[in-house]
């Protein structure tokens, strides 16, 4: 028995030297620049070389119930990881419900890092609200763009006296806590944004107090948006702008875009019927569910719009065959096209119109032959 002891000592040593290798934080792996983590139970080789950490999880973590015991396991998981990063410029955290006001406690080695970002995206997730964003806001001195989507508990509070120098783009879409009071104090300590997109927030109403105060504003998204009020809004020179299903006019449409325009969104916009033909630089456009302009005047627009790459017609059944027929004439550099629900369109002009594009959507266009749909997704595989 004593001539197995030394061979019994080895195996311990090297189980435990196996076990240490592989949770230890300074592990040896070398790191990916880009790193996407979409399970917490998985390994990932995050370390120096890490810039950009995104934490992207599925539906099923969404779907998911957690005790207090899993979600604090699962935030001190997350908070290791982003340790392992010294160097991170760029962190999004993504449809993560376990995360709350008691776990989302970051360590000085954390906020240490937190420092460093440039670009700091917080998605949907539910169980935060703005008194976790504080200490997090506080160490973010460098930071240039922030992204906030769908935090339905935010209000605007952490934000209201940060101050930072370098922002540039500002996303808060679908905040829906926020009001113009709270959106308007944030704006007026960073005057330098040239993007803000404050989409889906009902309770936005004075667009043109929030356009004051944005002088250098180039991008712009009010989609889904109640403001009623566009009279003697500013004049702006965009370059992109999404103003998708809102209450926009022809002469507001006007005063926002310039030729600069590169991109264009005003889907299903009821009050709009004749919008300016000054779009020369435009590369992409989308003009569906507006059903009040004529197929002759979406034509002359298209005609003035040489250089366009990317066209979105969805959801206009009242298109005919002849107005297809157009489209390959009027937009020769046209890649990008997406014609779902356009009753028209038929099996002879989806092979005629697919030619010279790389993507081509036909989403509920009942009269093309199913096959040769088939057929041709297999052919561009």
């Amino acid at each position: 028995m004593e001539k197995f002891i030394p061979l019994l000592l080895l195996i311990l040593i090297f189980t435990f030297l196996f076990f240490f290798l592989i949770f230890s934080d300074n592990h040896p792996h070398p790191s990916k620049e880009n790193l996407v983590c979409t399970d917490l139970q998985g390994f990932y080789d995050t370390g120096k070389e890490t810039k950009y950490l995104s934490f992207e999880f599925t539906s099923s973590y969404l779907k998911k119930k957690y005790r207090k015991v899993e979600s604090n396991i699962y935030a001190r998981k997350m908070f290791q990881f982003i340790e392992r990063c010294p160097n991170l410029l760029e962190l999004s955290i993504e449809n993560c419900p376990f995360l709350t006001d008691k776990n989302f406690k970051l360590t000085k080695k954390c906020l240490k890092i937190f420092e460093n970002l440039e670009h700091l995206s917080i998605i949907n997730c539910p169980n935060l609200f703005d008194e976790s964003l504080n200490e997090v806001f506080e160490n973010c001195v460098n930071i240039e763009s922030l992204c906030l989507s769908n935090y339905k508990n935010f209000s605007g509070k952490a934000l209201q006296e940060m101050c930072f120098p370098d922002l540039k783009e500002l996303e808060l879409t679908g905040c829906e806590n926020l009001t113009d009071d709270s959106l308007l104090t944030i704006l007026a300590f960073h005057p330098n944004l040239t993007g803000l997109y404050i989409g889906s927030i009902p309770n936005l109403i004075s667009l043109r107090k929030i356009l004051e105060r944005c002088p250098k504003l180039r991008n712009l998204d009010i989609s889904n948006s109640n403001f009623t009020n566009f009279e003697d809004i500013p004049i702006l020179n965009l370059e992109y702008l999404d103003a998708s299903n809102s209450r926009i006019d022809n002469q507001s449409l006007f005063k926002m875009t310039s030729k600069h325009l590169e991109y264009l969104d005003i889907s299903s916009c009821p009050l709009l019927t004749k919008p300016p033909l000054h779009f020369s630089g435009l590369k992409e456009l989308k003009i569906g569910g507006c059903n009040n302009f004529s197929e002759d005047l979406i034509l002359e627009i298209l005609k003035n719009i040489p250089a366009l790459n990317s066209l979105s017609v969805s959801n206009s059944p009242n298109l005919s065959e002849n107005f297809f027929k157009e489209i390959p004439v009027k937009c020769p550099h046209l890649i990008n096209l997406d014609c779902s629900l356009c009753l028209s369109l038929n099996t002879d002009l989806f092979l005629e119109i697919r030619k010279n594009l790389k993507h081509f959507k036909v989403d509920g266009c009942s009269n093309i032959n199913p096959f040769v749909l088939l057929r041709s997704v297999s052919l561009r595989s």
